[in-house]
């Protein structure tokens, strides 16, 4: 996950757009206070791409969101929901 070059977008490679989705919907859910928000998606060069609005949120919350998308995406793959 990094910031895009547009000031205030989160920028994350994913392998499934609704996964990045869903993971914010958890975690919109858990931090009612969050400012991060869906964006768009792309798809660029063949990797899937998932923008987050991110222009009002606090840093922890950015952190906070990294570290539960990375154990959903470990939940998933556990589970083998996913493979990448």
């Amino acid at each position: 996950m990094e910031l895009d070059k547009t000031p205030g977008i989160l920028h994350i490679a994913t392998g499934d757009w609704a996964v990045v989705e869903d993971a914010l919907q958890i975690f919109n859910k858990w931090n009612p206070t969050s400012k991060l928000r869906y964006h768009s998606s792309v798809e660029i060069d063949g990797v899937l791409f998932s923008y987050i609005d991110a222009h009002d949120a606090k840093l922890d919350h950015i952190f906070s969101f990294g570290v539960l998308f990375e154990s959903y995406l470990s939940e998933l793959r556990s589970n083998g929901k996913i493979d990448w």
